[in-house]
């Protein structure tokens, strides 16, 4: 019985693990070519105002602590494919990150309840 519950809280743990990691790499990606975008249609005249440009910077700077930031200010030269990777892992972190707050919420709440 006991193997049981624990496949139950691997699986589980997987899946939250996977779907905010998965949420996160496609809101990165997603933030990445905004950010691109905004940035060239500045060039053509009529672009998003200053703060729409300087949220987008932010958000994409937030999403891609605590790996890809440092690296982009060290202006390390792009990698190609292996880039995708970085971000790849980047997200797991923040997936992992996620589960363990679920987790610790998940313990606190428990050691509120009144016993019996």
């Amino acid at each position: 019985m006991t193997d049981h519950v624990e496949n139950l809280i691997d699986r589980r743990r997987t899946i939250i693990i996977g779907t905010i990691t998965a949420a996160h790499f496609l809101l990165t990606a997603a933030m990445l070519f905004l950010v691109g975008a905004a940035s060239m249609s500045r060039f053509d005249g009529g672009g998003p105002s200053e703060l729409a440009m300087l949220l987008l910077r932010g958000a994409f700077q937030v999403l891609t602590l605590p790996l890809v930031t440092p690296l982009l200010m060290l202006k390390i030269p792009d990698t190609g494919l292996w880039g995708w990777a970085l971000f790849l892992a980047n997200s797991a972190l923040w997936g992992w990150a996620g589960w363990r707050l679920i987790r610790l919420s998940r313990i606190r709440r428990g050691a509120r309840r009144p016993a019996g």
